[in-house]
């Protein structure tokens, strides 16, 4: 189903500049827009992240394409450094908004002291491996959720624009990528099966999931096809050093992991790679 933005409820924070709308399906969504500060590729980089975090179970808002008309909304300003700026009708990327304010409230922040009040904390660990397999050049971005009348906090990850590399789509081996400031959210985690079944997901899965996951994503998002094919497979690749980003990011941090346990280097799951043919290409910046 096509989904339209249909009006303009308020602008929301953050350097990709979000607006809050209501679209055609009669839901809010936080939708970023062509042209915005984090650069070319970010809407790519939202959806593909989005969809991707939830194909391997982690919690995240519903992320798809939402078309912006020519009305009302397209005329509003979203404040760019470089003076105001108006939005361009046609695809932009959209996240629904996780609670509609008249059945509860969302949370960008909680104290270290309210963490026993959200209902499961083991989705931080799945975050951690999923940002270091995707190497989000931004820290996760945690919102607490609840309904009205509800004791306990569900938390859902966001913002996946800087993902894959961000704008270049340039993945390294840098191992403090994906830490949460709040340690607390860690002190559960003792072995490799605290990162279950996230860890398992990411490394079986497939190259045709992967390339499954962009059917749609509109090209004047990113540019090249073949580039971001290949990106795909290089994630694909990326998979098999999964255990050692992880390791690499504890030992690093051991401070956020106290009761972690280093398992012998022959504890590691075998995987047999699958013969993937793309193109080879020139990769250029973005």
């Amino acid at each position: 189903m096509l989904l339209v933005a249909e009006s303009f409820v308020r602008q929301l924070k953050g350097s990709s500049q979000p607006l809050l709308i209501r679209c055609s399906d009669d839901q809010l969504y936080v939708i970023k827009f062509q042209g915005n500060p984090q650069g070319k590729r970010t809407l790519a980089n939202e959806l593909l992240g989005a969809r991707l975090a939830g194909k391997i179970g982690i919690p995240v808002a519903h992320a798809c394409v939402i078309e912006v008309p020519t009305s009302e909304i397209s005329n509003v300003g979203t404040g760019l450094s470089r003076g105001r700026s108006f939005i361009e009708p046609g695809s932009h990327c959209g996240t629904r908004y996780l609670v509609d304010p008249l059945l509860g409230r969302t949370h960008d922040y909680l104290p270290e002291a309210m963490l026993h009040a959200v209902r499961d904390t083991n989705p931080f660990a799945g975050a951690l491996a999923f940002h270091l397999w995707v190497q989000n050049h931004d820290t996760p971005q945690p919102l607490y959720w609840r309904l009205s009348g509800d004791r306990l906090f569900h938390v859902a990850f966001i913002d996946h624009g800087l993902c894959f590399g961000g704008a270049r789509w340039e993945m390294t081996n840098v191992r403090s990528t994906g830490l949460y400031h709040l340690r607390d959210v860690y002190h559960d985690i003792c072995d490799w099966s605290s990162f279950e079944p996230y860890l398992s997901f990411i490394e079986n899965i497939t190259i045709k999931v992967l390339f499954s996951l962009i059917r749609d994503i509109p090209q004047f998002w990113y540019g090249d096809h073949h580039q971001l094919r290949w990106m795909l497979v290089q994630l694909y690749e990326r998979r098999l050093l999964l255990r050692e980003l992880i390791a690499g990011c504890i030992g690093a941090h051991p401070d956020y992991f106290p009761h972690w346990r280093f398992a012998k280097s022959s504890d590691r799951r075998r995987i047999a790679p699958q013969s993937v043919k793309v193109q080879p290409i020139r990769v250029v910046e973005a």
